[in-house]
């Protein structure tokens, strides 16, 4: 995935404050990386609180195959002066040496999304991450099972924000 970009690469990390008032009820914590299932040495934690409008915190590292990362915290839901709620949001990218971000598949950039809409749980346990790259052109068996994986890790994440 990476081999067409050059680095050095960045893990930037974002908190959006849904509100705009920098009402610092959403925290978050991400730590635990590992690079290729070891500990990546060199990557410290990240913390992230809604005090302001934008929140970003950049990590330089150096990829591997598969990165992955724990992500933990509380939040709050806000909403607007109509009573509508408007969404507290944490992003995740990689930026390639240049600053721009890595191209993706999502409609709206980013690798990793997460929106806090739910009044009634305001707390994310842990929400584990793994980024793995891959082949230019799977397989077509590959292929069915990234999607059929993609299917199923959104369910879990449209579940877990509904429990």
């Amino acid at each position: 995935m990476l081999s067409k970009y050059t680095g050095p690469f960045t893990l930037d990390f974002q908190l959006t404050d849904g509100s705009g008032t920098g009402d610092a009820n959403t925290s978050l914590k991400s730590g635990n990386f590992q690079i290729n299932g070891a500990a990546a040495s060199g990557i410290s934690s990240i913390s992230l609180q809604d005090t302001t409008f934008f929140s970003e915190e950049p990590r330089t590292f150096t990829p591997g195959s598969t990165l992955a990362f724990d992500l933990s915290g509380t939040y709050g839901v806000d909403t607007d002066a109509s009573g509508t709620i408007v969404l507290d949001e944490f992003s995740f990218t990689i930026l390639q040496g240049n600053g721009k971000e890595v191209a993706t598949t999502s409609p709206v950039g980013g690798l990793l999304i997460v929106d806090f809409d739910n009044p009634a749980h305001a707390s994310v346990t842990t929400l584990q991450y793994q980024l793995v790259q891959s082949a230019a052109v799977p397989e077509p068996g590959v292929l069915a099972l990234l999607i059929g994986t993609t299917v199923f890790g959104t369910g879990l994440l449209a579940r877990r924000k509904c429990l």
